[in-house]
């Protein structure tokens, strides 16, 4: 009978902290998404430099550097970022309301990868590269 009643107790409380654990804590690297136009992102967001004289977007609320990722609609254009730490990193995309768009990739506030240059039916009209912020040459033709 004992036995019975520790199991049951036991098992009651492994459910508990299951639960807890599962609602009632934040994933560190959870998705932050924030979506607004000029003027909000104006009052909410803020660039500060660091030591190593870098600009980081901070929080206006918190002073905290950003992590997750903008929407941001302004005049002509609509915009699509993610940062990490206060640094652009991953995928950016800016739209032009002609339907024209730049898909551009950053590592830690440097582009690095392709930046892609689209027109207003979709089509590619050109690509350069980057590497850790530097402009890299065109591949050569052989």
């Amino acid at each position: 009978m004992n036995l019975k009643i520790s199991f049951l107790v036991s098992s009651s409380n492994l459910i508990i902290i299951c639960f807890l654990i599962a609602c009632g804590f934040e994933n560190e690297n959870s998705e932050v998404k924030w979506n607004g136009d000029r003027a909000q992102f104006d009052i909410e967001f803020s660039f500060s430099k660091n030591l190593d004289d870098e600009n980081i977007l901070t929080r206006e609320a918190d002073g905290q550097p950003f992590s997750g990722f903008l929407n941001l609609t302004s005049e002509g254009t609509r915009s699509e970022q993610g940062y990490s730490e206060g640094r652009l990193h991953g995928k950016s995309v800016k739209k032009n309301n002609d339907g024209s768009y730049v898909e551009a990739n950053f590592e830690h506030g440097e582009l690095h990868g392709e930046m892609k240059f689209y027109d207003s039916s979709n089509n590619l009209r050109s690509t350069i590269l980057y590497e850790h912020g530097k402009l890299m040459p065109p591949p050569s033709k052989n």
